[in-house]
């Protein structure tokens, strides 16, 4: 598991609906907005029915190692996910944000709450090559799938392991 309930909320494990007994009584089960648990798996290149939260009142979650997190369905006030940092995980290295003038690039001496809209993700793989550009340099980026972008960690850290 790659996390861990801080408060449970009201929340779930959910899977697919599994059919076939309900002439016994048994209902197929399986999460009450599946176009939401379909939608999220799929964004994570998952099969539409693989394991998710679903929750009613959000939860309070510890991340206890690298994890991909797709929250879809109903808009919620305030979601809280701790890293094992115990920090507003949601602000990473490479977090790009959009202020009124520029986007800016969240790097190691980031803010750990608040801000400016955050547009996407710079994968971490590619997060130290940013300290070797100077402030104001264009910087081109490209969009990958999430398992590209762990392939190149992989490749990375492959390649790190050979030469020490």
């Amino acid at each position: 598991m790659c996390f861990k309930f801080l408060k449970k909320g009201f929340s779930q494990k959910i899977d697919g609906p599994e059919f076939g007994s309900q002439d016994k009584g048994i209902t197929p089960g399986g999460p009450m907005d599946a176009f939401s648990m379909n939608t999220g798996n799929l964004l994570l290149e998952q099969d539409r029915w693989t394991r998710a939260l679903e929750f009613i009142s959000p939860p309070e979650l510890l991340i206890l190692n690298d994890a991909f997190i797709v929250l879809t369905g109903a808009p919620y006030e305030r979601i809280v996910i701790r890293n094992n940092d115990k920090t507003l995980a949601l602000y990473l290295n490479g977090t790009v944000q959009l202020t009124q003038s520029e986007p800016i690039i969240l790097l190691k001496h980031r803010q750990t709450i608040g801000g400016y809209p955050r547009i996407f993700n710079v994968i971490y793989a590619d997060v130290d090559l940013l300290g070797q550009y100077s402030p104001l340099q264009s910087i081109k980026f490209s969009e990958v799938s999430i398992t590209k972008a762990l392939n190149i960690k992989e490749k990375k850290n492959n390649i790190l392991k050979n030469t020490i």
